[in-house]
């Protein structure tokens, strides 16, 4: 089995997420993103209307309340999204959601 590493960025402005994202063209053709409400988990990072850099596929580590919104919003920047089942009232709703948006 090959291996497969991505880096991860927590970042708080989107001159942080440009910076590293130079840093990683050559690297890498995936980033993983932590994305934190300062409610679920004690700090706030990507809490800002962000862009990111077509040349990488995502993923997004949701450590926030309420991450159907979230994953609403910036549902065609991400490919794969990792919420907290404790933070998904319904479960069963939300996997659909994702099917049928063809997302992981």
């Amino acid at each position: 089995m090959k291996s497969l590493i991505i880096p991860s960025l927590l970042v708080k402005s989107q001159e942080e997420l440009n910076y590293f994202s130079k840093r990683l063209i050559k690297v890498t053709s995936r980033i993983h993103l932590d994305v934190a409400d300062g409610k679920f988990a004690p700090n706030k990072v990507l809490q800002f209307p962000f862009k990111l850099n077509q040349n990488f596929q995502y993923n997004a580590h949701l450590m926030i309340q309420d991450p159907l919104p979230w994953i609403k919003e910036n549902l065609s920047k991400i490919d794969l999204f990792i919420p907290h089942v404790e933070t998904i009232e319904d479960i069963t709703s939300y996997v659909k959601f994702m099917k049928e948006n063809h997302k992981k």
